[in-house]
């Protein structure tokens, strides 16, 4: 049940905890009035009990007309004389209490919101009017129940106005995470909110300015590499060795591939790079890669021609270049597999183990070895374009074989 509570949020949270507590108040209430109303009716009971022991053991002994008026000045009730109208009373009325003993009989009449006493003893037949009655009111309740209504309320109100700024934080803190870096919150009271508020602007402040020089330097960095790049393709149509000329464009295109991938990474970390959902075979994929890789057929095994997938086919395309190039690079005969179904793509090659966790090798310039061949950026490019893909990467290692499998978790339409 704790754990219950702690996935449930504070508004909801605080809105139920009021909607219990008017619950209660509403439900006190009831029985606070069905319980007055008791007492009152037990009150009266005892009222009209006394009255009518009074009378009945005093007209036992032939009471002065001083003395029944000192009763009925001292009990506060009227004598009805005329007999006309002690018999319609009489016959019209409602009893709501009854009392006989060996003195005689005293009933308690009720017509609309008179209360008559009706006294009977030793040839005695009086019918008084309570003319000081005490009918049961609701309005001291009535008003008691809105006072704790409207505090209720009013403490609902100031404590959701004193929270709202967390709805702002917490809109604030989302869209941050979606790339939404230039969001402030605005500060309206100095408080453990606003206090956390102005610390969320000032680390955004912080981060937005990291995130621009970052950005400076990656476009200067990648710009200042093109230029020589440029210059160095061209020089190579100088050379008169062939292997050597397409050594070279080889590694040249490669460097160019690389510093594009990285344009793109940079893109896609700083959310400014929006995926192009297309529909292609995966075996298009393969052929591009392996055609931007200078590989022949004999490198790469395809078994399944037809699959197809719905994915951003330039991004896409450079992480299954990079696996492949991995497979290929690492391998001992220089033949990367490729197996697929719905569910996932294994790329596969006949190479060593990895020695540490995939985690290792997914995070930026992580190598096997710091004389090893690449950047190590490979798995760190693969790892991020599946991600925003919403597919995963595993890597396990059977019959000899380093097996790297993109898990196809989800798909857009």
């Amino acid at each position: 049940m704790y754990s219950n509570i702690k996935n449930v949020s504070i508004f909801t949270f605080i809105n139920t905890i009021f909607s219990i507590a008017t619950f209660g108040i509403v439900t006190a209430f009831l029985l606070f009035i069905n319980i007055d109303k008791e007492k009152h009716l037990n009150e009266i009971k005892h009222r009209y009990k006394l009255l009518a022991n009074t009378f009945l053991n005093d007209l036992q002994t032939s009471p002065s007309s001083q003395h029944l008026n000192y009763l009925y000045q001292k009990f506060k009730v009227k004598e009805i004389t005329q007999f006309d109208k002690k018999l319609t009373i009489i016959n019209n009325a409602k009893p709501i209490y009854t009392e006989d003993s060996e003195f005689g009989r005293i009933r308690v009449l009720k017509v609309y919101h008179k209360i008559y006493i009706y006294v009977q003893s030793f040839g005695y037949n009086i019918l008084l009017l309570d003319i000081a009655p005490k009918p049961y009111s609701i309005f001291v309740a009535i008003i008691l129940f809105s006072v704790m209504i409207l505090l209720m309320f009013t403490l609902y109100i100031l404590l959701k106005r004193k929270i709202k700024p967390l709805a702002n934080l917490n809109k604030a803190l989302d869209g941050f995470s979606h790339g939404e870096f230039d969001k402030k919150i605005e500060i309206v009271s100095d408080d453990e909110i606003g206090k956390i508020s102005k610390s969320f602007n000032s680390a955004n402040e912080y981060i937005n300015s990291l995130i621009n020089s970052k950005n400076l330097f990656m476009r200067n960095m990648m710009h200042e590499l093109k230029t020589p790049l440029a210059k160095a393709t061209i020089l190579t149509e100088y050379i008169e060795d062939k292997n050597k000329k397409e050594t070279m464009k080889k590694a040249l295109n490669n460097m160019n591939i690389l510093i594009t991938q990285l344009a793109n990474i940079e893109k896609l970390s700083s959310h400014k790079y929006q995926l192009k959902y297309e529909k292609v075979k995966l075996f298009t994929i393969v052929t591009n890669s392996s055609q931007n890789l200078f590989l022949d057929e004999s490198n790469i095994e395809y078994i399944d021609k037809n699959m197809s997938l719905n994915v951003d086919i330039t991004l896409f395309s450079t992480a299954l270049q990079n696996l492949i190039d991995n497979a290929i690079k690492y391998s001992d005969d220089n033949i990367a597999t490729i197996i697929s179904n719905q569910d996932e793509i294994i790329v596969s090659s006949n190479s060593p183990k990895l020695t540490k966790e995939l985690d290792y090798y997914t995070d930026a310039f992580s190598q096997e070895k710091k004389n090893d061949k690449g950047f190590g950026l490979g798995l760190y490019i693969v790892n991020t374009i599946l991600n925003y893909h919403g597919f995963n990467l595993k890597y396990r290692y059977k019959d000899n074989r380093s097996e790297f499998i993109i898990k196809i978790l989800s798909q857009k339409k």
